[in-house]
């Protein structure tokens, strides 16, 4: 009998994973222990989908939805094949944003949207101090991410 259930760290590495944790598994099929290291905060969830208001504006955007939703699926029932389309077209959206629009363009278009929706929202209310200053600042960064753009 002999000990090989070990594990070798040193501070440094212990400290950059302090939220980790090491157990030891079943030994039902062997004499030998396995040890599991695991997050002390569980799985990693999904990345939510976040629908943005821009895209309706980009050229492709009606065909890609329809593409996508025209899919046949192997469900019958009518809420399983409605979530199955949702879930095609939110993962079908936002590989189809990720390919056509940089990094850059995509605050780009963000930051135009804000702008747009502050302009809109003046015409009806005066701004608040706060909200002026977004506006001004959002437009100090569209001139700069205008420039990088091109």
């Amino acid at each position: 009998m002999c000990r090989l259930d070990r594990v070798f760290a040193n501070e440094s590495w212990d400290l950059a994973f302090e939220q980790h944790g090491l157990q030891a598994l079943s030994t039902s099929h062997s004499d030998h222990c396995p040890l599991l290291l695991s997050s002390m905060s569980g799985p990693r969830a999904p990345r939510p989908f976040h629908f943005e208001n821009f895209w309706t504006k980009l050229p492709g955007f009606t065909e890609e939805v329809q593409t996508v939703w025209k899919q046949p699926t192997t469900h019958t029932q009518l809420v399983r094949i409605l979530y199955h389309k949702m879930a095609a077209t939110a993962k079908h959206l936002r590989s189809w944003s990720q390919s056509i629009i940089s990094e850059n363009k995509l605050k780009l278009l963000m930051a135009l949207e804000v702008i747009q929706r502050l302009d809109i929202a003046q015409e009806s209310w005066d701004l608040s101090s706060a909200e002026f200053r977004l506006r001004q600042g959002l437009k100090h960064r569209v001139l700069g991410y205008a420039v990088i753009e091109r």
